[in-house]
């Protein structure tokens, strides 16, 4: 490039010593920060490449070292299960958890055990036998709004009453009415057994000795007292307890050995008031 000085001067960048130099704008040495760590944070400092790299390479390592604590803590945290607990939906321990897709798939199993098991509820007998038993799993169990519990037998042929056994229309098998099993005639306490307020519960002896009988037996807790001597004859009183029939009266007819007539308690044996040959 040339510099002209009007038409008749000409000069070159040789001839001013500048040959060297390209038509470029040139940076001042004083502009140049070759500090690493630019800790000038100046908006008229140029930082040099290999101030830059510097830096950079510091900030790297930096970097580096709190990835690495990062990762360290992260690593510590998911490893305790005390505080982190991972999804294992093949374990059954304490510190595992199920995902909800395994939780739903448990769900549905326990629910398809009990529909199998447990039916639908029905309102009467009517609607019971009208169930195809066809597929029916045995031990089925279904409520009966007007009737109660009942359970299916898949084997059971027991003729149908449409009540304590129920036939079903289509299928085989039966429903068996459920009823409560009770061991020990001392459960029955409070159990009404007769009219309103009648809670009497009495042996096969007794309730035969009293066959026929009214009214309530005396407080000595005799079979039979005078008043009701000729209400009931006996064949045989060796099933009478002489000791808690005191001074009780039994008419004996058809005995084997006894005579027939009236027979009194003294506690200990029967002794004949008469009797008739």
């Amino acid at each position: 490039m040339a510099l002209s000085l009007g038409s008749q001067v000409s000069v070159s960048k040789v001839q001013v010593g500048l040959g060297n130099v390209d038509n470029v704008q040139q940076l001042p040495m004083s502009y140049l920060d070759i500090d690493n760590t630019l800790i000038a944070d100046s908006d008229a400092k140029v930082p040099s490449q290999k101030a830059i790299k510097a830096y950079v390479d510091g900030q790297d390592s930096t970097l580096t070292t709190s990835i690495s604590n990062v990762n360290s803590a992260l690593t510590s945290h998911t490893g305790d299960a005390t505080i982190h607990r991972s999804i294992n939906d093949s374990g059954t321990a304490a510190t595992d958890l199920w995902s909800a897709q395994k939780i739903g798939n448990e769900l549905d199993n326990v629910s398809a055990s009990l529909s199998s098991s447990i039916q639908v509820p029905v309102a009467d007998i009517t609607a019971l036998k009208a169930i195809d038993t066809t597929s029916m799993g045995d031990k089925s169990l279904i409520n009966v709004e007007s009737k109660g519990l009942y359970r299916f037998d898949a084997e059971s042929t027991d003729t149908g009453d449409d009540d304590r056994v129920v036939q079903p229309t289509t299928g085989s098998g039966r429903w068996l009415k459920m009823s409560a099993s009770i061991n020990d005639h001392n459960n029955l306490s409070n159990i009404q057994g007769g009219a309103t307020g009648e809670y009497n519960h009495v042996t096969d002896d007794v309730l035969a000795a009293l066959a026929g009988a009214s009214g309530t037996p005396s407080s000595s807790n005799t079979y039979l007292t005078e008043e009701k001597l000729t209400l009931k004859s006996f064949s045989d009183i060796s099933g009478f307890d002489a000791s808690s029939c005191k001074l009780d009266i039994i008419k004996v007819e058809g005995h084997a050995t006894l005579d027939d007539g009236l027979y009194i308690s003294d506690g200990s044996s029967f002794t004949a008031l008469f009797t008739v040959n």
